[in-house]
């Protein structure tokens, strides 16, 4: 189960002093830099009595930031407080609105602001005038005056709900949605607390409503994850972290399956509707998912993790104006597997590594594990759980506009056989000012790879040879090339050939009968060992042509000789490639 494991990661972020955490040893590219990249930069780093380990964040319609922590503050009830809600702007002023207690609950979870303006959220824990409690939903104005809108009694009793997972939405009927881990109407011997909920909350008469009970029996998941989503089309869409599941539900709280993660991995977060109206979410793994699903449960896999690209996604991923994604992991990246980077990954699956981080530059922070925002100056901003100057987290500002320093790596062929080889070109983003190091790793010990190549000064690129063992296995394999932790990425595709035609043509297209012409196949991917065997043929005797052509093993392209006749009126010869259940066409004029 992995959201249990979440809540124990919670749990121990709210009440473990980080300054006194021993730091494990960093691993990975040993020649990064000290200091951070340009486009990073610390905007508030906590000191355990404003806060301990930050978490969501959100941009108030005044422009500040606004978020919690899972512990720190002034309340001694626990040793390391019991979480605070802050307000920061990008220049790293900062204000502590107000800080949790036992009675109030205690490690909050994030925030959302109302149409009227005031700020909604939830705890984890507390509520209760004794300092038990499983919870509570609070709304907080903008001075920090807060009100306890409900506490939540764990399940203990039928039917409410327990540990409220994320802050709620405000749906188009204005009213709050959102979920709880659990509690609910059903429960077994196994689950006697229940297993989980959507509420409801009508700020008008301020009555909160559980509206669906999760069921294990039923195969749609258990322990809902937060917060919701409402889609365009009016329903509210979530996900389950237990049978790890899609789900979409109308307001009246009956629930649809839209697609069942049958694999390790599990969703851990809530899902976002992108430009495109599709959901994007994110799953934990090890190492986790980045995917895609449309309102008719088509779903795919953007990015499976590798964990040099990260690993662990706790949050969902964040769409920018630029039309691409931006997510945190927890954990990997290029510089140290447990420290976690940023990343950015488009529709198609391409993505870049933005930034690692890593335990032994622990001003910048580390184990980002909350989603990224951007702010109203095109920035990204997020939060490290662990580190910054003080030990106990950091709030960071990503300036997109500043160019990553690595622009591409392309390799050719992009397919090659075991045993093959393939030249890989890194190009940078401006000249090198000074002799610069790339280092490249992949992602697989199949293939072999230099641990680094040289950019001369004033190039803007190098060449490497990747190759393939001869007994490696099929599949797509990566190859990554970063500076200071910062990376893009290629494929190459390792194994049999599964080419088919791409190309047929015929040059020149028109010519006097009785001259040869000359035709070329080009297939999608190296042909196999033995080579691929292209079929021939023509509908006219006025054309000469072999029955096939090979294009030899490893080789994309193969070229052959056409003879044509001469003839008394222009004729249009029309010739065929065949190979492998597919057929390209191509014809010849011939003119007297």
């Amino acid at each position: 189960m992995k959201t249990p494991a979440l809540v124990a990661l919670l749990g121990s972020l709210a009440l473990t002093s980080f300054a006194a955490t021993p730091l494990l040893p960093p691993t990975g590219d040993s020649t990064a830099q000290s200091t951070p990249p340009a486009d990073y930069r610390i905007v508030h780093s906590f000191l355990g009595k404003d806060g301990n380990a930050p978490n969501w964040l959100i941009q108030g319609r005044d422009g500040f930031f606004y978020g919690t922590t899972f512990s720190g503050g002034p309340h001694t009830e626990f040793p390391d407080g019991a979480g605070v809600i802050f307000r920061v702007d990008s220049a790293g002023n900062f204000t502590v609105l107000h800080s949790f207690g036992l009675i109030d609950g205690y490690i909050p979870s994030g925030l959302m602001q109302a149409q009227d303006g005031s700020f909604y959220g939830t705890t984890l824990a507390g509520g209760s005038p004794t300092g038990s409690g499983a919870g509570t939903l609070f709304r907080m104005d903008s001075t920090g005056a807060l009100t306890t809108l409900h506490a939540f009694d764990g399940g203990q009793n039928c039917c409410d709900g327990g540990v409220p997972n994320g802050p709620p939405i405000q749906a188009a009927d204005g009213k709050f949605y959102g979920v709880t881990f659990n509690g609910g109407a059903i429960r077994d011997a196994d689950h006697p607390l229940g297993f989980g909920t959507v509420y409801r909350y009508d700020s008008s008469t301020g009555l909160l409503t559980i509206i669906h009970s999760f069921d294990l029996a039923d195969g749609n998941g258990i322990n809902p994850n937060g917060p919701l989503r409402q889609g365009s089309d009016g329903f509210l869409y979530g996900t389950t972290s237990v049978g790890g599941g899609v789900f979409r539900m109308d307001t009246a709280g009956k629930l649809t399956l839209l697609h069942a993660i049958t694999d390790s991995n599990a969703p851990l977060a809530g899902l976002i509707q992108a430009a495109d109206g599709a959901l994007y979410g994110t799953t934990d793994g090890p190492p986790g998912t980045v995917f895609r699903i449309d309102t008719a449960s088509n779903y795919s896999l953007l990015n499976r993790f590798d964990g040099l690209d990260g690993s662990g996604l706790t949050a969902p991923v964040t769409q920018a104006s630029n039309g691409a994604f931006y997510g945190t992991a927890q954990q990997g990246g290029l510089l140290d597997p447990l420290a976690g980077d940023l990343f950015q990954i488009d529709s198609s699956g391409a993505l870049r590594v933005l930034h690692s981080f890593t335990q032994s530059d622990t001003k910048s922070g580390f184990l980002p594990f909350a989603p990224l925002i951007q702010g109203n100056d095109g920035a990204l901003y997020g939060t490290t759980a662990i580190g910054g100057d003080n030990g106990h987290g950091a709030i960071f500002r990503l300036d997109l506009s500043i160019p990553q320093p690595i622009s591409s790596v392309v390799l050719q062929p992009p397919a090659i056989l075991p045993g093959g080889q393939s030249s890989a070109t890194v190009t940078l983003a401006v000249p090198a000012q000074a002799t610069t190091t790339v280092t490249l790793a992949t992602s697989t010990s199949d293939l072999t790879i230099p641990a680094s190549v040289q950019i001369a000064k004033g190039a803007s690129s190098a060449t490497f040879t990747v190759g393939a063992l001869a007994n490696a296995s099929n599949g797509d394999d990566r190859v990554y090339a970063s500076i200071n932790g910062q990376a893009t990425r290629a494929i190459l595709t390792v194994g049999a050939s599964q080419a088919a035609l791409s190309s047929f043509t015929v040059t020149p297209s028109a010519v006097v009968g009785g001259n040869a012409v000359r035709g070329t196949v080009i297939l999608t991917a190296p042909a196999p060992a033995g080579g691929a065997a292209v079929a021939l043929s023509a509908n006219s005797s006025s054309v000469t042509i072999a029955a096939t052509v090979t294009v030899p093993a490893g080789k994309t392209k193969a070229s052959f000789s056409v003879k044509t006749r001469r003839v008394r009126a222009t004729t249009i010869a029309a010739l065929t490639a065949s190979y492998s259940g597919s057929s390209l066409s191509a014809s010849v004029t011939l003119t007297p």
